[in-house]
């Protein structure tokens, strides 16, 4: 099996996920050179279990989460999954859609080492908490151009 190469590599012949299901994306650090996103199913029979892997997964209704708690171990040399973007799948391709190719989409990350919250690359000390759609790509989730986001001094306004 060639992860990463089709629009949806499936984990132990589980499904895709269809449009509209809601999910958690992670980046798959062991999986790294094949720069795929591991997608988990937070609804139906697969609840809480990877659905599969794909370079370029598209989310709308986006949250940003990440456990804090979890995130102290892995700063103490323990690395496990602790940050995801949450949302509702709208595609998954082995390639960037154009929509997120443009020259004024925007690169959140995140870096355990560096914040504690999803940050705009071009803005890192401000938190990343929410956004209409994202679609991942290499290292980071990238916001189409003329989408919106919030951020956590916006929630707090």
């Amino acid at each position: 099996m060639s992860i990463g190469n089709a629009n949806f590599t499936p984990k132990d012949g589980r499904p895709a996920p269809a449009v509209g299901d809601r999910v958690r994306v992670y980046r798959n650090l062991p999986l790294f050179k094949h720069r795929v996103f591991s997608i988990l199913a937070m609804d139906g029979p697969y609840k809480g279990l990877v659905l599969g892997y794909s370079r370029s997964v598209g989310l709308e209704r986006v949250k940003f989460i990440v456990s804090e708690a979890t995130r102290q171990k892995v700063l103490k040399g323990n690395r496990t999954v602790h940050a995801y973007a949450e949302g509702f799948i709208v595609g998954m391709s082995s390639t960037l859609p154009f929509a997120a190719s443009g020259e004024m989409a925007r690169k959140v990350t995140y870096n355990p080492y560096l914040a504690g919250h999803f940050y705009d690359r071009d803005n890192p000390d401000t938190p990343m908490i929410n956004c209409r759609q994202i679609w991942t790509w290499g290292s980071d989730l990238i916001i189409p151009e003329q989408v919106g986001t919030e951020t956590q001094e916006q929630e707090a306004a």
